[in-house]
């Protein structure tokens, strides 16, 4: 039986409309009502009237949070998307205000009586260099893997950014893996995928932009009723999209989409372009999910809400001509990938009804390329009928910022030895 900090694994999916988890919106809204306040939410808006797409999309406000004050959400109902808002905010809280066993000590001594990530196998921060004798704060986690307690860089499980001026972080720290959920393998799985996801966008976009060509995929062939409704709505209201087949050598289905305004629509205004991404068993929940995040994004946009959006991110993605130049070369120059050709690529990927089994599933795909950790920190709070964990998984590439570094995968394939 598959189990993590004495807990078992093993739960059915009670709710699989578009996603999957175990209860419904309804029912864990109902839960995390109490939540609220406790978290420092003071508001969650509907922001979807500000675009004119329609996806239900809210975001929660907490004007306290040591990250970002805002956090997004998005669903097929208001109340999918409300839930998904507050679910996000709940989960930075609990990176912020993380309690639990820490060590203090340097990786050379702690490896001599302790099971620890190689830190090598981390992201290093471009600007940084990790020394093996230099003691650092290490978290007790658990190597979902290997069924036994691992300690982590605890750089990499907070997200407090409230730091001393001259505080200098060697990890690229972030939210990447940090999940929610009603049960901790509903929060286990849905870390996964993030962690996957980034890897897999992260080598697509080494690879370069001929390869990228060759991955747009044909759109008028993806056979899922409610993603052609998504591409006919956007169409409808004067917006193109281009969706990615960005899957890496993991084989866990992930997409990546893009939407700009159409600069021939009457419809036009000066929105910079947007884009989602999605990972997750079932190919149809994760090209939903890229276009649907992609839509979310663009009503971020759109707000002005996020704290880490500035004039510049406006001014120098809302040139006309410069969404010419990229519809032309999506209509004209891209090839555009069947899917047929998806399919048979995804033949040994298949969701079941129970967390437990898409765990395993994707512990046997990440093995199979030799990825042979999945590091999971608790956060969950007592006084909370919640889980909250941050994934880590050692050897796979962090998002690309102005800090990345390449990782294990990106030096051994694309021959990087630093900054990329």
């Amino acid at each position: 039986m598959l189990s993590i900090f004495g807990q078992s694994l093993e739960v059915g999916k009670g709710y699989v409309d578009g996603t999957h988890r175990t209860c419904s919106p309804e029912e864990t809204y109902e839960k995390i009502a109490p939540v609220l306040q406790q978290v420092g939410i003071t508001r969650l808006a509907n922001v979807t009237g500000l675009d004119r797409l329609g996806l239900p999309t809210y975001v929660a406000i907490r004007p306290n949070s040591k990250s970002l004050s805002t956090a997004q959400g998005k669903g097929d109902t208001p109340i999918a998307a409300k839930v998904s808002a507050a679910m996000e905010a709940i989960e930075s809280w609990h990176g912020e205000a993380v309690d639990g066993p820490l060590k203090y000590a340097s990786y050379e001594d702690l490896r001599l009586t302790e099971r620890c990530v190689n830190p090598n196998h981390l992201p290093i921060r471009a600007d940084a260099i990790f020394e093996v004798d230099k003691p650092i704060l290490w978290y007790q986690s658990e190597d979902l893997i290997m069924q036994e307690p691992v300690w982590a860089p605890f750089e990499l499980i907070h997200n407090n950014f409230v730091e001393p001026e001259q505080y200098q972080s060697c990890f690229l720290k972030g939210t990447n893996g940090l999940a929610s959920g009603n049960h901790i393998a509903e929060a286990i799985l849905h870390g996964m995928y993030e962690v996957i996801e980034r890897d897999a966008l992260t080598m697509w976009e080494l690879a370069g932009e001929q390869r990228q060509a060759l991955d747009m995929i044909e759109l008028s062939q993806v056979p899922y009723p409610d993603v052609q409704s998504l591409l006919e709505r956007l169409q409808a209201n004067g917006v193109i999209a281009a969706l990615w087949h960005v899957t890496s050598d993991i084989g866990i289905p992930t997409f990546t989409c893009q939407l700009i305004d159409d600069p021939g629509s009457a419809l036009n205004r000066a929105v910079p372009s947007a884009s989602g991404h999605g990972c997750h068993l079932d190919i149809e929940i994760a090209m939903k999910r890229a276009i649907n995040e992609a839509i979310q994004s663009r009503v971020t946009l759109i707000s002005g809400s996020r704290d880490d959006m500035f004039p510049v991110d406006y001014e120098a993605h809302s040139d006309i001509q410069q969404q010419q130049r990229t519809v032309k070369r999506w209509r004209e120059n891209a090839h555009k990938l069947s899917f047929e050709k998806i399919q048979v690529i995804f033949k040994d990927t298949s969701v079941s009804d129970n967390f437990a089994t898409d765990i395993k599933r994707v512990c046997e795909l990440l093995q199979a390329r030799g990825i042979d950790q999945v590091v999971v920190a608790n956060l969950s709070k007592a006084q909370f009928d919640l889980a909250v964990v941050k994934v880590l998984i050692p050897k796979l590439e962090p998002i690309r910022t102005g800090l990345y570094r390449a990782n294990t995968r990106a030096k051994l394939k694309f021959g990087l030895g630093g900054d990329a």
